[in-house]
């Protein structure tokens, strides 16, 4: 089925029968429990995806690191229409996790 080990997998907060996959330099949706899955984005180099990554409560932002240490905010405009929000920021360390936080309004 995969080509590439899967290295996360993101729950879907609002609809938990759907999942993200992150694979080697894709992001997958797996909508329900039938069907294929459907590749949301690829990363913009070929490179991989790392471990690191988060999905926003509103699933509506996703974060994802690759392996080179750089950090990708994606705005999920539809379940598999992503747009990358800015140029990759570079860290000056290999994240260890990422998360999202909600703040009063």
């Amino acid at each position: 089925m995969f080509k590439c080990p899967v290295v996360k997998i993101l729950t879907c907060p609002l609809a938990p029968e759907n999942f993200y996959s992150i694979s080697g330099s894709k992001i997958l949706l797996k909508k329900g429990g039938k069907g294929e899955f459907d590749v949301c984005v690829s990363h913009p180099e070929g490179k991989k995806w790392s471990s690191i990554a988060a999905l926003s409560s509103d699933e509506k932002f996703m974060v994802v690191s690759d392996c080179e240490k750089n950090l990708f905010v994606y705005e999920i405009k539809d379940e598999n229409v992503f747009d990358l929000q800015s140029v990759p920021m570079r860290l000056a360390k290999t994240a260890t996790s990422v998360k999202f936080t909600e703040f009063p309004a």
